[in-house]
């Protein structure tokens, strides 16, 4: 769980933010759609290595940045950025 400053909006938008390949990049396999104020998305996938491609340009394939996942069964793969070290002023 992650708190915020402030409310969080009633209706907040949804958009495409992510496109999930197979391990060579080849084959565009899910999209995923963001919505709330941390960009939320979920995406079912069977076991197994994955592209993950969060950049915005919908090129025919991955675009540079893209990484790998391991889905393991019955597991979640959590993207979320790693927390800062020490308090944040």
């Amino acid at each position: 769980m992650v708190a915020a400053w402030g409310n969080a909006p009633a209706h907040p938008r949804s958009y495409p933010c992510v496109r999930i390949f197979d391990a060579a990049g080849r084959r565009l396999i899910a999209t995923g759609v963001c919505s709330g104020t941390f960009a939320q998305f979920r995406i079912p996938l069977p076991p197994g290595r994955y592209l993950v491609d969060r950049s915005l340009l919908a090129g025919p394939g991955p675009q540079p940045g893209s990484f790998t996942v391991e889905v393991a069964p019955r597991q979640w793969v959590n993207l979320a950025p790693s927390p800062l070290p020490g308090p944040v002023p």
